[in-house]
């Protein structure tokens, strides 16, 4: 697609009567069977020759403002190659050239685009153009009776030759990490490198999509246990598609590292929740504690998969409704992603938002909804091994040891300290009124 702009500058002493515009096209570069014809403008006035257009008249009446009309006579010659575009301004009554010499179509540009024109076409390279080709093109312009202008010189360089590409490297990031990392490389001849379309394959599967970017590198999250090749097509910077996609990368395993046990250990509301007539709705910080009981790392890579992995519910005690809950966004709650290490604890912060109680008398018999957390091991892709710690309050009576690790975490339950010493009554949420 060519455009060739023309000006009659804002300094010019009267309006132009007649442009010509012309462009000698290379036969030996462009094949001009496929030259058309494109939108022809000058001022606020534009005409659309019929698409694939060689030849084109029109006559654009500028009546009231200007008591002329301007005949575009555009054509292409086939057999020399050259494109002309020619602006004729015309007496209506006559359709003669004006005999006035200050009568003109385009203006001096003081007011753009008021004396501004341009026409466009396209044409296409010719099919056995070769890689690294140059095609260049000038236009040349010519008001009235002035000397001709000359357009920049502007260069189109042909790449028909496709890119290629293939994965470098595929490793896996630690022994019990369920992230690979991934690597791949391209080259293309002319236009340069665009983008990378990268596949994968779970378990010798068909592969499915996986991401399209001008990376050469990024991470793949798997399964453990799972194997996992990739491969890449690329795709140059003038559309070229690799045509023969390199071999895919060997099958990388991850390694097994399950059983996996995560237990909720702890539930602590706010130790003072209270509504007035000013503040008839409240926010309350609940903090549930999370502990990995596995031998093997866990992590949690972003906040949608913490909102699946550890829920809150705060239960209306009558006729209330049950309180919202959501997962707090900033302080007191960990950045992510976060890496739980065997033993090691995690505080999620929910907020619940109470606006209502049961029972404006505050004290023992009184509370007004009760808490119940629980963890999914499942959102991090994992069945756990040992369920049953995986919601708060729970009863343990004694107290036994958690199977996972080494067998020497005492379970002792969880949730309020129940009469006699164990663990596990009810979290229980006592809203005053004030």
């Amino acid at each position: 697609r060519y455009v060739i702009e023309f000006e009659n500058e804002p300094s010019a002493t009267a309006p132009a009567a007649e442009v010509v515009v012309t462009d000698q096209l290379d036969p030996n570069s462009v094949d001009l069977a496929s030259f058309s014809l494109g939108p022809i403008d000058f001022g606020a006035h534009q005409v659309l020759p019929p698409p694939g257009s060689t030849d084109f008249t029109a006559d654009v009446d500028l009546r009231p403002a200007n008591d002329l009309l301007v005949r575009i006579v555009a054509k292409l010659d086939s057999m020399t190659g050259i494109a002309t575009w020619r602006f004729t301004s015309l007496d209506p009554a006559t359709m003669q050239p004006p005999t006035d010499p200050l009568a003109g179509f385009l203006p001096p540009n003081v007011k753009p685009p008021e004396g501004d024109g341009h026409v466009v076409f396209t044409v296409a390279p010719k099919g056995s153009l070769a890689t690294s080709t140059r095609i260049a093109n000038q236009a040349r312009i010519v008001f009235d009776t002035n000397d001709p202008i000359d357009t920049p010189v502007w260069v189109n360089t042909i790449d028909v030759t496709p890119p290629t590409s293939h994965i470098t490297s595929v490793t896996a990031v630690g022994a019990c990490s369920r992230d690979l990392d991934v690597s791949w490389s391209g080259s293309d001849v002319g236009s340069g490198v665009g983008a990378f379309a990268l596949s994968g394959a779970e378990d010798g599967g068909p592969f499915t999509p996986w991401l399209t970017t001008a990376a050469t590198s990024a991470t793949y999250h798997g399964k453990w246990g799972k194997s996992y090749a990739f491969r890449s097509v690329v795709t140059d910077r003038a559309g070229n598609v690799e045509a023969s996609p390199a071999p895919a990368s060997q099958p990388v395993t991850l390694g097994n590292c399950g059983p996996h046990d995560l237990a909720v250990t702890k539930v602590v509301p706010s130790a003072k929740v209270t509504l007035s007539a000013k503040h008839p709705a409240i926010r309350s910080l609940v903090k549930v504690e999370v502990q990995n009981r596995s031998p093997n790392p866990q992590t949690i890579d972003d906040v949608a998969t913490l909102a699946r992995l550890v829920t809150l519910q705060a239960h209306s005690l009558g006729a209330c409704p049950d309180a919202t809950v959501a997962l707090h966004s900033g302080k007191p709650q960990k950045p992510l992603p976060r890496t739980l290490k065997s033993k090691a604890k995690l505080t999620v912060v929910f907020d619940v938002i109470i606006e209502c109680m049961n029972d404006s008398a505050a004290g023992a018999g009184h509370a007004d909804f009760s808490l119940t957390a629980t963890v999914d091991e499942t959102s991090l892709g994992d069945a756990d091994a040992h369920a049953l710690d995986d919601t708060c309050p729970r009863v343990v009576d004694p107290p036994v040891k958690d199977p996972f690790p080494n067998g020497k975490i005492a379970e002792k339950g969880c949730g309020a300290k129940q009469a006699g010493g164990p663990l596990g009554g009810p979290i229980l949420v006592d809203v005053k009124l004030k």
